[in-house]
Order: structure tokens, then sequence, then C-alpha cells
């Protein structure tokens, strides 16, 4: 790596949720210099696990249990069938936590799992905000991303939380801030494999409103926290701030990021200092840890060219426009506020892109209009899988769905989602969705409730593991709707194995209701292995012991 400042930490602090054990102090450093003032602390922070109640039709209360307070800005992820909704949850007149919530039956009932409050983390505020919440297929973990504004050090809180949520009695909770970083507001989580991506928005390196992004990895055996150069010699360091030498990106805001087949992406809304207009920001790199975080250098000023968030390989603006959001599979789909038509009034626009073009080539984007003349669509969320692109948006205090089933070439008519009119919370971060549902800010009990209410979905879930020759696995389709094309692959890990370490293949199609099997076929090795399954995007994990074509004590 040359040329380009690597962040050193101000400090790390990891909460590891486990009782009366004792692990060594974190050894995280980069290509440059050892952190200063590295700091560890270990405590038990039990699960909450208490059940929220709700009613049995129309909309779903998620936020139940804080009737006197207001719950906000909600982000939704699941693992298969089960539904995670992380958000702001008001403690008190002073404080503010994040509760993250699951739902194990479609969104029908509802428990609190746990509640981050940061007056319980070294040198925290009591105001955490801006969550964000994605599942890890390879690592059966969920990331929480969250910022604590006013904190000393450590505004970027981090947690890792077991992809087992309904029997996860712990999590691992890490915090992290720059040398000199101030001003922490906006954050947002991204994947990639095993490795957990951070992007938020800060003063850093003399720059106002800057973008920093950190890549780190939890080892379960151990709940160390490393990054990318700890953990394996010669590959990047992995903490990052964008100096604007290719995209001036400050001041950045609403940092939204989603990763997809081939490409990671993220958009911000930035403020052009010379037009005096917000316009959409995006990047993009590779959605795969080799080449991200296996080049150092190779990139412009020498810099990381996959991983340094100042010169990902594809980026630029997509045009005027204020609160993006985006979501990634195949294509790479944008949506965002803009109110450049003859009356003035704001609209949703979407943007797509096919993400094949060239390294420092821009790519092409595709515009659809969304809205009704006269009248302020606002605040817009997005969810892509395969050619389904479905778009919900608030006008007027009420929520609504649109949806294409042909890649954007074509949007069906608007459908009303909220059963009480008018109630639905008229400001950014309102609203989020998946393939499964949307979650909301709803206003209708007098406070700022979190309401969901269902989509149409195929849900693959991975029923069971099993051994004998090989390596077998039954996937069922638990939605509403036939699931087409379902990519599956099965891995084993560890032990020697001298064939049949990977296997892979497609479903062509499972109906509701339906399961099959898929097997690793011939196997032969020896020794104790990890077997690693996964199915339309939804993960399992399982251990054994190969002997010649045998795989025995699966569990």
């Amino acid at each position: 790596m040359k040329g380009k400042k690597i962040m050193i930490l101000a400090g790390i602090v990891m909460a590891v949720l486990i009782a009366n054990s004792f692990i060594p102090p974190l050894s995280a450093t980069t290509k440059e210099k050892s952190i200063s003032e590295t700091k560890t602390i270990y405590k038990e922070i039990k699960a909450i696990h208490k059940p929220l109640p709700t009613v049995s039709t129309g909309n779903i209360l998620i936020s139940s249990d804080n009737p006197d307070g207001d719950d906000m800005h909600p982000k939704i992820t699941r693992k298969g069938s089960t539904l995670v909704v992380a958000y702001e949850k008001e403690i008190s007149a002073m404080e503010q936590g994040i509760q993250v919530a699951y739902s194990a039956d479609m969104g029908n009932t509802w428990n609190a799992a746990f509640l981050f409050n940061s007056v319980e983390f070294p040198s925290g505020s009591g105001l955490l905000q801006s969550p964000d919440i994605k599942y890890s297929p390879t690592a059966d973990e969920f990331f929480l991303a969250m910022i604590d504004p006013m904190a000393e050090m450590y505004n970027m809180e981090h947690a890792w939380i077991p992809g087992d949520i309904a029997t996860a009695t712990s999590a691992v909770w890490w915090g992290v801030s720059g040398v000199g970083a101030a001003g922490y507001e906006h954050c947002a989580a991204g994947v990639v494999a095993e490795w957990f991506l951070y992007l938020c928005t800060a003063d850093s390196g003399g720059i106002t409103k800057t973008l920093e992004l950190l890549y780190s990895y939890h080892d379960k055996a151990t709940d160390e926290i490393y990054q990318p150069g700890d953990l394996h010699s010669g590959w990047v360091a992995g903490f990052y701030y964008d100096a604007q030498s290719v995209t001036k990106t400050a001041p950045a805001y609403k940092p939204e990021m989603a990763t997809g087949t081939t490409k990671v992406c993220f958009v911000i809304e930035h403020y052009n200092e010379d037009t005096k207009e917000y316009e959409i920001i995006y990047k993009s790199t590779v959605a795969s840890v080799n080449p991200l975080l296996t080049t150092q250098g190779g990139g412009p000023g020498g810099m990381d060219k996959y991983a340094d968030v100042e010169v990902w390989p594809w980026q630029g603006i997509i045009a005027k426009g204020t609160d993006p959001d985006v979501a990634a599979g195949d294509k790479i789909v944008v949506v965002y506020m803009n109110n450049e038509n003859i009356y003035g009034d704001w609209n949703i626009i979407c943007a797509i892109t096919n993400p094949t073009t060239p390294e420092y080539e821009p790519y092409q984007w595709q515009f659809t209009t969304i809205g009704k003349p006269l009248m302020d669509e606002k605040y817009p969320a997005v969810w892509v899988s395969g050619n389904k692109i479905s778009i919900a948006y608030v006008r007027d205090g009420n929520l609504y769905l649109v949806e294409s089933e042909d890649g954007g070439a074509t949007f069906g008519e608007e459908k009303k989602i909220n059963d009480v009119d008018g109630t639905v919370a008229m400001e950014p971060g309102t609203v989020d969705i998946n393939d499964l549902g949307i979650v909301w800010t709803d206003t209708r009990n007098g406070k700022k409730d979190i309401y969901f209410s269902p989509t149409p979905a195929a849900i693959i879930n991975i029923d069971a593991v099993s051994g004998g020759f090989g390596v077998k696995a039954t996937v069922s389709n638990v939605g509403t709707i036939p699931a087409n094309n379902v990519a599956w692959s099965i891995d084993l890990e560890g032990g020697l194995i001298i064939l049949g370490k990977h296997a892979e293949g497609t479903i062509p199609t499972l109906a509701p209701g339906e399961s099959t099997t898929i097997s690793s076929g011939l196997v032969l090795g020896f020794g104790k292995t990890t077997i690693k399954v996964n199915a339309g995007g939804t993960g399992k994990t399982a251990s054994g012991f190969v002997l010649g074509p045998f795989v025995l004590g699966v569990s």
C-alpha cells in the first residue's frame, strides 16, 4: 500500500457477552503503526427474549413495549423465515437505545432479543442512532451497525448477533473511533461473506462529514475481532477514510449499502457546495473476499484498489436528489427523491444498472419516475430479487408499495399498506423493506411506533443436514409463492478433504410447502470438518467426521 493514509484507531472496546471469561487483548494493527490506547472490556449482557404483545389482524405493532416513548427508523433483515428488525427506542428523556426484535412466524408475533444502551458502554453517552442490520449466511450472524454521536470515543458501534437469534444468550458489542475524528452522524452495514463492512459519516482528516469505512471479522472461537491485515499476512489493513481524490463526497449524509451477486454498492446524499443542490452519489466494489481484501495497492495513487473507500473502482454522481436507498442482486437498484419536474412536486426516481462495466468506468443507469402529478412522494426504500423490484414510499402520511416483475421495465399499480389513514411518519428513514415485509414508523397511537406488514414471498429454509455417503441437506420453501432458480452450495472446511470439498447447483423451482434434497456427491477424506450449507441466501452450519467416503456424526 503506497500513498494512502490508513486510519489509526483511537481505541477499540469490545464487550464480549460471556460471563466470567477472560480473553487476551485485541491485537489490531495497520500497515503503518500500532493502535494507540488499545482497551478491552468484558461483561455479560444477556439477551432479553421478551414477548412484544401484538394484535391479530391488520398492521402488526412491533414496539408495543414502549407506549410512552418514541420508536423510529427501523431496518429489516432475515435469516430464512426468521425476521429481524432493529430500531431506535426512546428509553428516557435523556437516553435512546437500539432494540433488536425478531419474529419466527412470518411477522405475526414478535420478541425483543437485545436492547443496546450506550450508557452501559465505555465512554458512551446513552444516545444511539442510525441502526442498520444485515445477515451473513457465511458467518451465520447478524451484523448490527449503530452510532453514538455524543460519545467521548468508540462512536462506531458494532454488534455481532448469533444467527439463531431466538436462542441466543449473548452478542458481541464492539466500538471503534478514528484518531482526531468527530461529528459522527449516520452509518450503514454491509456484508461480504463473513466480513462486516461498517460505513459512516464523520469529520475526519480535516474534512467535514467525510466517509469512514472499516472491515471487521468476528472469530467465534475466541470472540476476538480482527481487521483483514491482522488475520492474514499480505491482506489490506482495513480502515479507511475518503480524502475525495476521485469523487467529492463530503459533506455526505444518509449512507445506505447493499451486497449483490457480484458487487457491493453504497449510496449517499451529498450537498454540492458549488451548485448549492443535493445529489446522489454511488460507490461500488467487488463482492468477493478475493480480491476485495487480498489486493494491496493497485489503485490510483497506490491506494488499495478494491478495499479503500476513496478509490472503489466504480463511482460517480447519479443525479440530483435526496434520501437515497439501494438494493442489489444481479442488478443494482437505487431510489431517491427528486423534484425536477414541471410541477415542482417530489417524485420517487428509480435508477437501475447492470453492474458489468469495466473498472473505473461509470455505471450506466436507466431511470423511471414513480409518483402522481402535484403530489409529494417521499422517503423511499427498495428491495430487489431477480427481476422483482419492490419500492415503498410515503405520501400524505400513507405508505405505498409499487412493484415490477420485469426488472423495472414496467411497474404495477401502487398499493396502500397502512390500515389507519394518514399516520405514517413523514421523515427520512421512516420505512424499510425486504422480500418478506415492510416496516415503518407510525404515529396512530400518539407516539412513534414500529409497525410491520407482510408481503407475498418465497422463503427458503434448510431443514436438516445429514451425513452418510457424503453430505445431504433438506431444503424447503415455507413461503407463499414458488421459488425459482434457487442457488445452493455445500462446503466442507477442515480435515483432509481429497474429493467433494465444494458442491453447488440450482433448484429449478420449489413450490410453497415443498422440499427437496441437495447432495455434495462423493466425498473422500479424513478428519473433523465443518459443513456449511447455503440455499437461496439461507445458511446452516454443522460438524462431522470424514472417514473415507463417509461423513459421520453430523450435528
